[in-house]
């Protein structure tokens, strides 16, 4: 749990504009909730039922939907299912924001999802995605066709790249079941295709250390890769695909329940988007450099 009086504290001490959003919070909570409401939904694209003053406290705009204009052309979105349209492009796609950063976002934050048809509401130190690839082709396969999903951080070049590949990325791969990171083979697990739903999470442990994770049809790859950096992180994934993806924020059921992996630790209450009502730090842009390909190396397998 929570300690309410914990953030309140720091929130008086540390900056005036929560402290003018707290002390009329308790005065008037009815119209700070509609705000809230309404400032959640502009950011989200998705409506907040419940309110709690942990949760005003707590939120930072997290990944809604992958940059594709980083690619001209080349991809196409409608709802969140994204499409190729391009044969054999190493491609990687970015999230819209960054993921919640310790310098600048509160550990744990709010974090609202589906799962078995309840939303809920969860103070996480676990981000979380899913990717689920459709089962008939709308194009003919091609030769090396793959796709991956991860992490990694927000310079990772995008072009002749795979997640995976760069430092300080770690990826998933269809076409050969294999976890890479850091450019290095670190663990095989199944390869995935048509009809499958792949999950990545990321835990937060202390401050710029994380463990990423994997999950395959709901059920946890049993495999944390440590990440130790001080910068800023994104989603990422290939779609060198003949399928269309959906990909799940958390606005639909998780196959997987992530809620298992959060701990309760505060690694921080910063919170630089209540404190200033700014995406600024949170856009970024991308980095449309090629990247430079090493041979890849093998770790003893998992």
């Amino acid at each position: 749990m929570i300690d309410n009086n914990k953030f309140i504290n720091y929130s008086k001490k540390n900056n005036i504009t929560k402290k003018i959003l707290l002390e009329n919070y308790f005065i008037n909570n009815k119209i700070y909730i509609m705000i809230f409401k309404q400032l959640y939904y502009l950011i989200m694209g998705i409506k907040l039922y419940k309110i709690k003053l942990q949760y005003i406290l707590l939120f930072t705009p997290l990944p809604r939907y992958f940059k594709i204009n980083d690619h001209k052309n080349k991809f196409i979105n409608i709802c969140n299912k994204y499409s190729n349209c391009y044969n054999s492009a190493n491609l990687i796609l970015m999230g819209n924001v960054i993921l919640p950063h310790p310098s600048i976002c509160p550990i744990p934050f709010l974090f609202q999802h589906k799962y078995n048809n309840k939303i809920r509401y969860t103070l996480s130190n676990v981000y979380y995605y899913e990717l689920t690839i459709e089962k008939t082709n709308f194009k003919e396969p091609f030769e090396n066709q793959a796709i991956s999903i991860g992490y990694g951080v927000v310079r990772t070049p995008i072009t002749y790249n795979f997640v995976g590949w760069a430092k300080h990325t770690v990826g998933y791969h269809s076409d050969d079941g294999m976890i890479y990171a850091n450019n290095v083979i670190i663990a095989k697990s199944d390869k995935y295709s048509n009809g499958d739903t792949i999950g990545a999470g990321l835990i937060y442990v202390e401050k710029n250390i994380y463990k990423i994770f994997f999950t395959l049809n709901g059920n946890l790859i049993h495999l944390y890769k440590t990440l130790i950096t001080n910068k800023k992180l994104s989603v990422m994934i290939n779609l060198n695909y003949s399928s269309s993806v959906k990909v799940n924020f958390g606005e639909d059921n998780f196959l997987f329940d992530f809620t298992s992996l959060i701990t309760s630790n505060v690694i921080t209450t910063k919170n630089n988007f209540i404190d200033n009502f700014s995406l600024k730090n949170f856009i970024y842009k991308s980095n449309n450099s090629k990247y430079k390909f090493n041979n890849i190396l093998l770790e003893p397998l998992l």
